[in-house]
């Protein structure tokens, strides 16, 4: 059986816990994260709180399909293209 999943693109303003609940309440399988600096997994999130946040998902029977970076590389400028590679390891959602 193939899991239906949804993107928080589509609920940007709901906490992270809202998104939990919902995705439980509505028969979802797994959510894709929405990250980069507007999203719900921020390259700046504190490692506790994306354990906690996996934790979350793990115990409502969710998985985390994705984290989207919106990582730009289309720069002329080689210092900018390099800041968005640098964003890759710390927004990763499994660090910790």
């Amino acid at each position: 059986m193939n899991s239906i999943t949804f993107s928080t693109l589509a609920c940007a303003n709901w906490q992270i816990e809202t998104v939990i609940a919902k995705a439980t309440e509505y028969g979802y399988d797994g959510i894709e994260w929405r990250g980069g600096p507007q999203g719900h997994v921020q390259p700046d999130m504190p490692v506790a709180k994306k354990a906690l946040t996996r934790q979350r998902c793990s115990d409502a029977g969710l998985m985390s399909l994705a984290v989207t970076a919106y990582t730009n590389f289309v720069y002329s400028s080689a210092e900018e293209r390099q800041a968005y590679a640098d964003e890759f390891p710390r927004a990763s959602y499994q660090s910790g």
